[in-house]
């Protein structure tokens, strides 16, 4: 019997592996399977999958010393340097704000030239990606699973997450013990941020342009690489829609009402407030039959409290959902979750967000998506939405074609009345975008997936 190693790092990975049928597909493949997950131990998360054929065993976080957490710091800032994409010269010059100071350490702009002068020239050396993870592989051994191949010895790992450090360290014990490895990476969004401290045998993305970014910034070959659509989105199929009087029923909404989708940003954007006001006074103004439904984001604790200001309104329904504060991401695992954000966009006129990966959800099921790229009061680039589209991945969706990318209130607005009057419509460029961005969305990636492992 094949066995398999698959890691399990965040809540949202949980959801797009076992809430989408690709573990229950690779079970009946007859593949013995061991879950490597911090949260291994977890009834509430794990206990309906437990079986004969699928084990559940530790994840483990490796300790550093702080010359450790210093070298493997320095470490990253060569792995920016090596990628040096717009979205690290982003990151090096704004860094995400919320209302009670930065998500992060604040960035030192005095270093930022030195920096891009530098690593100009330094991505340049011949093989230095390879040498960089050669590096890394030596001064961090990671060697904490490595019992875990004494014990159930895999024909191969699986890692879901290229960034988290506990996935890094098994896929080094793999590579020690001469096991073939593959990944698919966490989101869209982690190819041009950092290179990746390992490099497996087989990498598996969402589509195209997730496949050029493996290519040109990860040292991958295209060989190495097979597009197979995104996991997350294989929920959204017919038989998972809701009908629209039973939605509404449960949510409070008026069926007879069009819905406004609205995804928070999160509290790297503490103003959206001034959006929503936006949006309620198109509504008014034009006597459009619309309410909205507000979707704070789950990642990020308190986001909600921006919304506040609306509890108690007819026309607004803000979903909370149930975050697991136990799991690193906050992630609702709960089917209703699931259920809700498909159907939230499934049933929405229109989808509006800041630069946020709820577009390319929206491109999968279809509706309608107004980007905004404007600021209603006049900021500085530090606390500007415009500072969100400097990155590679939210400007190539921006740039597509297949949203709407608004870059002032009147714009929005414009955009706004047509699409909720039904006059706009972008079908061909959203079907480019979506195969660009997610190759198939047929509810069948994770099948893929299992037919390829």
């Amino acid at each position: 019997m094949k066995t398999i190693f698959i890691t399990m790092s965040k809540g949202a990975l949980i959801r797009n592996y076992f809430k989408t049928g690709f573990m229950a597909k690779l079970l009946e493949r007859g593949v013995r399977v061991v879950v490597l997950s911090p949260f291994y131990q977890d009834e509430e998360i794990f206990g309906a999958y437990r079986g004969d054929h699928i084990h559940f065993e530790p994840l483990f976080f490796t300790k550093m010393s702080k010359l450790g957490l210093f070298v493997d710091a320095l470490w990253l800032e060569f792995g920016k340097g090596v990628v040096y994409s717009s979205t690290v010269l982003a990151h090096y010059k704004y860094l995400a704000r919320h209302q009670h100071g930065y998500t992060g350490k604040k960035p030192k702009k005095f270093l930022y030239y030195p920096r891009i002068a530098f690593f100009f020239l330094f991505r340049f050396f011949p093989g230095i990606k390879i040498l960089l993870r050669k590096i890394h592989f030596l001064l961090f051994p990671q060697r904490e699973h490595d019992h875990l191949f004494k014990k159930y010895h895999p024909d191969l790992v699986f890692i879901t997450d290229f960034v988290d450090s506990m996935d890094v360290g098994v896929c080094k014990s793999a590579q020690r013990y001469g096991v073939p490895t593959a990944g698919m990476a966490k989101s869209w969004d982690n190819f041009s941020k950092s290179l990746f401290r390992v490099k497996t045998n087989a990498l598996f993305v969402w589509g195209e342009f997730a496949r050029q970014q493996a290519l040109n910034y990860q040292g991958f070959y295209a060989d190495e690489i097979t597009p197979v659509g995104g996991l997350q989105f294989d929920y959204y199929r017919p038989e998972n829609t809701v009908n629209r009087e039973e939605f509404c029923r449960e949510l409070g909404l008026d069926k007879d009402k069009q819905i406004v989708f609205y995804g928070s940003t999160g509290l790297r954007c503490w103003t959206e407030y001034e959006y929503i006001d936006l949006i309620l006074d198109i509504i008014k103004s034009e006597g459009i039959q619309a309410q909205l439904l507000i979707r704070p984001h789950l990642a990020h604790p308190g986001d909600e409290k921006k919304f506040d200001r609306y509890l108690g309104r007819d026309d607004i329904v803000i979903y909370r959902g149930q975050r697991n504060t136990h799991l690193p991401d906050n992630w609702d695992l709960s089917d209703d979750h699931l259920r809700h954000i498909y159907n939230s966009i499934y049933h929405a006129a229109v989808s509006v967000n800041i630069a946020s990966t709820l577009t390319l959800d929206s491109i999968a099921v279809g509706t309608p998506v107004i980007n905004i790229s404007f600021d209603v009061s006049k900021r500085a680039m530090a606390d500007s939405v415009l500072r969100f589209y400097k990155t590679d991945y939210t400007g190539a969706v921006a740039r597509f074609g297949g949203s709407w990318l608004t870059r002032s209130p009147e714009e929005f607005r414009r955009t706004f009345i047509k699409i909720l009057s039904g006059k706009a419509d972008k079908k061909e460029m959203v079907e480019k975008m979506r195969q660009y961005f997610l190759y198939k969305t047929d509810g069948c990636a994770g099948e893929r997936l299992v037919k390829i492992l």
